[in-house]
Parts: structure tokens; sequence; C-alpha cells
């Protein structure tokens, strides 16, 4: 028995330093791919001269190029493409404006204002909906309090007959 084990550990031992291991073609396309300005974060693995590419790249143009670089390794029989691409940044329209329109409309409709809107340009705030006539003032108090001093509000207020 203890010979049969020695025997396999040297067939294994053996076939590891063999030219041409998946360790040496691994290591030869993380070479390829190094050179590359698009990589970032790339993983490369390799099983039986199939190499998988994982992480986050920028444009499906780099995920392309990288793949074919990966491929023009020899030895390599096939890339596995786990790459991903990075999702382009989110824009928002968070201005001062919209922040202030916002924050506005928060404290109406904590009021109970959920008829009245808010529109803010160029420091005017123009408050505009419908507002029970006995309670309009309140709603245009509540503005002005919370508006900034510079700023002009507009009361676009229709009433309605109150409840």
């Amino acid at each position: 028995m203890p010979r049969a084990f020695v025997l396999l550990w040297f067939c294994i031992a053996a076939s590891a330093c063999k030219p041409g291991h998946s360790n040496d073609l691994e290591h030869r396309v993380e070479a390829a791919l190094r050179a590359e300005p698009a990589l970032t974060r790339i993983s490369v693995t390799e099983r039986r001269g199939i190499v998988t590419l994982s992480g986050i790249v920028d444009s499906e143009g780099d995920r392309a190029h990288l793949r074919d670089v990966a491929r023009a390794v020899p030895g390599v029989v096939a890339v596995d493409d786990r790459l991903i691409v990075r999702p382009p940044p989110m824009v928002t329209a968070a201005t001062p404006d919209a922040m202030l329109a916002a924050a506005l409309v928060s404290r109406l409709h904590a009021a109970d204002f959920a008829g009245l809107d808010v529109q803010v340009n160029d420091k005017t705030v123009r408050v505009v909906g419908t507002a029970p006539r006995d309670r309009h003032a309140d709603a245009m108090r509540i503005v002005v309090d919370n508006a900034p001093r510079d700023y002009h509000v507009v009361d676009a207020v229709a009433e309605t007959p109150a409840p």
C-alpha cells in the first residue's frame, strides 16, 4: 500500500511540473491581460485550457478586447467570460432647487396639504394646486417660513370651498 501511495504522489508531482501545466497557462494569460489599460480587477482561472475571466470592466468594448487577448494566448482552448460591465453612473436631479422643492412639499404634506405642489426655479418658489379657502393662508405661511429669505414666493393656489 505505501508503495502505491508513493507512486501516485510521484505521478501527480511530475505532471504538475510539466511545461504547459495549467498554472503556466493561467500565468501567461494573466501576463497578457496585465498589459491592458482596461484591466482594473480581473481574475483569471484556467482548467484544461479553458480560461475563465471574472471581474468588472468599464465597457462592452473592454470586455470584448480582454476576451480577444485571452484567446490569443497559445494553449487557450476557450474563454469563459464572466466579466461584468460597470453600470454608468447615476445622474440625479438633486439640484438645490429640486431639493428645496422636495423639502417644502414634505412640510406641506406633513401639515395635510396633499393637494399642493411646489416648483422652484431661479430663486422663485411657486406654490400650485388646491387648498381649502380657510387653510390657504396656513399653507402659504408654511412655505414662506421655510423658504430662504432671498427667494420670492408666488401664490398660485386655487381655493376650494371650506369643508
